[in-house]
């Protein structure tokens, strides 16, 4: 079988029969033959693939809030704080954090 082209007139596009769109309706996935659609080259499939997307942020030098976003923050109350995903912490704890160290702590 060979391959038929056609040059589709926007104005005039083509319309199915409802013969023809009752039977693609009824047709499943077992009835598509897919030997005729060209195999894609594994290599162009890792071109598709998701990278992740890497943010470096400065703490010294937060980017700025819009006026939006700021009063937003500031009509927030804390009982409308959402904590029911965080896990609890020891106050204990919180007594041997440097808040002047950036260095990350790690006890093992």
């Amino acid at each position: 079988m060979g391959t038929v082209r056609y040059a589709l007139e926007p104005e005039n596009p083509p319309k199915l029969s409802d013969e023809t769109k009752a039977r693609l309706d009824a047709m499943r996935d077992e009835d598509i033959a897919f030997n005729d659609i060209p195999e894609l080259d594994p290599a162009h499939l890792r071109e598709l693939e998701p990278r992740p997307v890497v943010y470096r942020l400065d703490p010294a030098r937060p980017p700025p809030l819009s006026d939006e976003s700021a009063a937003r923050w500031d009509a927030l109350a804390d009982e409308d704080i959402d904590y029911s995903d965080a896990p609890e912490v020891d106050p204990k704890g919180w007594r041997e954090v440097d808040p002047q160290s950036s260095a990350a702590v790690s006890k093992r």
